[in-house]
């Protein structure tokens, strides 16, 4: 519902922002108006499958990118899939390191709106590969750059770059399967 109709407007909105048809102000609460209906529909409509074992994600956008909605559908999408989400804003760039480093992620996800963030988003994977208590954590990269620039983004350092949600869901899994895969492998050839 949210991918269907909210985020074709949201999008929208910021292709108006870019274009200057609205201004901060319009833009604002339009975004406003937006989130409110998104959550109020999340509220209505709570994801109805339980969390699955082995499914955990943290979702952040790069810090200091300042957008919030698709990060928001993108986490009601994982939590409806029976996944584990833990989430920062872009002001909690100290709080996803800690996340990262006392949780056993299989997947980060990091959104990226703006190629003047790439230098940023380079960093933070860095930093990520450090600091995650799970040394094979994946790092999926997704948002409006990895969309429009995906080979801008995988040069980065993301081990999934990913245009839309449908394809982020989809990758999720097929990285956890193999990291399930080659856990057994592992425990079954020692």
């Amino acid at each position: 519902m949210a991918t269907d109709y909210l985020e074709p407007a949201a999008r929208l909105i910021g292709d108006y922002w870019r274009m200057d048809v609205c201004d901060f102000m319009q833009v604002t609460v339009c975004m406003s108006r937006i989130q409110r209906l998104f959550w109020r529909l999340v509220e209505e409509c709570p994801p109805t499958c339980e969390t699955r074992p082995g499914h955990s994600i943290l979702l952040s956008p790069v810090p200091g990118e300042q957008h919030s909605f698709g990060l928001s559908v993108t986490e009601d999408a994982f939590r409806r899939k029976g996944w584990q989400v833990d989430s920062c804003s872009f002001d909690e760039e100290e709080d996803l390191y800690l996340l990262a480093r006392e949780n056993e992620y299989q997947i980060i996800g990091l959104s990226i709106c703006g190629e003047p963030f790439a230098p940023v988003l380079a960093a933070t994977i860095l930093k990520l590969r450090r600091r995650s208590r799970n040394s094979g954590v994946s790092i999926m990269a997704g948002g409006s750059l990895a969309a429009s620039h995906p080979e801008i983004v995988r040069g980065l350092g993301a081990d999934l770059v990913v245009r839309d949600l449908p394809q982020a869901l989809v990758l999720a899994e097929a990285s956890v399967a193999a990291w399930d895969c080659n856990r057994h492998i592992a425990s079954t050839s020692g």
